[in-house]
């Protein structure tokens, strides 16, 4: 399940910025040895560009220490999508 929740948050990362993280690291493969190590994704422009429940939403989804990271359960609850509005 906390896999499910990190991979919803490097979707929403690259919806975002049209490019996943670490996109520009060649070999790519190169890049799955990084992520272990290197901190957790981040949105950008995350200040400027994007919303603060977005941001937020996403730093939940991909906290690195699986312990910690939101269960979809309290990301059901999160601003971001608990104030859209029914269709």
């Amino acid at each position: 399940e906390k896999t499910d929740i990190w991979s919803l948050g490097i979707t929403a990362i690259e919806l975002a910025e049209m490019h996943p993280p670490h996109w520009q690291i060649t070999p790519p493969v190169r890049a799955l040895f990084l992520i272990p190590s290197a901190p957790a994704p981040r949105l950008k422009e995350a200040g400027k560009r994007w919303g603060k429940p977005f941001c937020s939403f996403v730093e939940k989804c991909v906290e690195k220490d699986p312990a910690k990271r939101a269960s979809a359960q309290a990301l059901l609850g999160h601003a971001f999508v608990a104030d859209v509005p029914p269709p």
